[in-house]
């Protein structure tokens, strides 16, 4: 992992890490139970748009926009009465907005 709750006046990127030669930006949602709908859901256009200018930010600081970059979107699902969570993982979740 490169680092967590990187934070900007603008955003926040939950994880970031590096695997291989991509620097992976990770969104997490977490949901109590199904219905309140399925945690991928959430990462709205909005939210895209706020990640990947986070993102450009942090690029741009540590000077690391030479690196190939994506966007993933763990979600994790509390179950009422199951004693581990459901989590799905969404690699290249969404391309960069602008």
């Amino acid at each position: 992992m490169v680092t967590r709750r990187y934070r900007t006046t603008g955003g926040e990127i939950d994880l970031i890490a590096l695997e291989g030669e991509w620097l992976v930006f990770v969104e997490v949602k977490t949901r109590r139970d199904e219905g309140a709908g399925q945690p991928m859901e959430a990462v709205t256009l909005e939210k895209q748009r706020r990640l990947t200018r986070t993102v450009r930010a942090f690029l741009k600081e540590r000077r690391l926009e030479r690196f190939r970059s994506r966007f993933d979107v763990v979600g994790v699902t509390w179950v009422p009465g199951e004693k581990t969570p459901r989590i799905t993982h969404a690699k290249h979740a969404f391309q960069p907005t602008d």
